[in-house]
């Protein structure tokens, strides 16, 4: 699977809009499609010390990760509002 960054990005400015930072990997024996992608693109925050596992399904933002929304949200017209929700 490919890395998707404007994926990554998605994820990281939806956490930024919840009242608490956390994301739930997707799980089940036989995940969709959206939720292998899901799963990775976790993964690949973790990588980059951007989220951090808190329990065994669940992710937190880092202190890097807030300073990397920050960024994000000062980029111009790089991003808008009204972000879809992760299923």
């Amino acid at each position: 699977m490919e890395r998707d960054q404007a994926y990554l990005d998605h994820i990281l400015l939806l956490l930024d809009e919840q009242e608490t930072p956390f994301i739930t990997a997707a799980s089940g024996h036989a995940p969709t499609d959206e939720a292998q992608k899901r799963n990775h693109h976790i993964r690949l925050l973790c990588d980059d010390g951007l989220l951090m596992r808190d329990t065994d399904d669940t992710y937190r933002l880092t202190a890097k990760g807030h300073t990397h929304i920050r960024g994000l949200r000062e980029a111009p017209l790089r991003y808008t509002s009204g972000l879809k929700r992760l299923s």
